[in-house]
């Protein structure tokens, strides 16, 4: 059974393999970001800083950058 108009519905080959590519390269790129936003979440999680030795107010003052508040 062949349908009306099939003929004229079908895309020239090299238009659709165009399409294709770029269908192709769009999903890649999108799963390239979900994988890096993936990564970089678990290392915010994942790592913890290390305290750095620094002056507090009233010790030592020698340098001009003080901590505001130390964490450690």
């Amino acid at each position: 059974m062949r349908l009306p108009f099939s003929n004229k519905a079908r895309l020239p080959s090299n238009w659709s393999a165009r399409w294709l590519v770029v269908l192709l390269g769009a999903i890649i790129l999108f799963v390239m970001f979900i994988v890096a936003s993936i990564e970089l979440i678990h290392v915010a999680i994942v790592s913890q800083p290390d305290c750095v030795a620094h002056d507090r107010l009233g010790e030592h003052n020698t340098s001009t950058v003080l901590a505001a508040k130390s964490a450690c």
